[in-house]
């Protein structure tokens, strides 16, 4: 049975997240996947073209990620598997809040709403890990982020493999 045909959670025969296949935290304040940029360039006729590049932010961000995923790794293959992400974003609490407020946020009462949004999260561990956790991100299957305050602001990402039950 191929990939594609596997079933899904809470079907018969149902694949069933597995233990952990790799874990990793980065400690500091978070990185999101922030847009492409965009600036008029010319030819050297003078003839204007848009030149599209990515976030050096975004681009210097990865290279962390993907420096860090192969440390973990140690050698070891990406894996071919259906998967299972959660993705945990620790933010600062902001420090011009009142003292109630931070208690709050960091007891789990006030949770971050604001940007960056959790998919940019999500997307910037998606495409760093690619080729180092995973052959291809259209494995992962089954994904969370979860954002929330911390005293200790990081980055964690845990992947297991879906496993047979059988």
């Amino acid at each position: 049975m191929g990939a594609a045909e596997q079933s899904l959670p809470g079907l018969d025969g149902a694949l069933i997240p597995g233990p952990v296949f790799f874990a990793m935290t980065l400690l500091g304040d978070p990185a999101h996947k922030a847009r492409h940029r965009s600036r008029i360039a010319y030819t050297k006729d003078r003839k204007p073209f848009i030149h599209n590049y990515p976030d050096p932010d975004t681009e210097a961000a990865e290279k962390v990620i993907k420096q860090a995923a192969a440390l973990q790794m140690r050698g070891r293959q990406p894996s071919g598997e259906p998967l299972c992400v959660l993705v945990v974003v620790d933010v600062r609490v902001p420090k011009s809040w009142p003292q109630r407020d931070q208690a709050a946020a960091l007891d789990g009462r006030i949770v971050p709403t604001s940007r960056p949004d959790w998919d940019n999260f999500g997307k910037l561990c998606s495409d760093a890990l690619n080729e180092i956790v995973w052959r291809d991100d259209a494995q992962v299957v089954d994904a969370r982020v979860v954002k929330r305050y911390s005293a200790r602001p990081a980055l964690t990402v845990e992947v297991r493999e879906f496993i047979s039950p059988l």
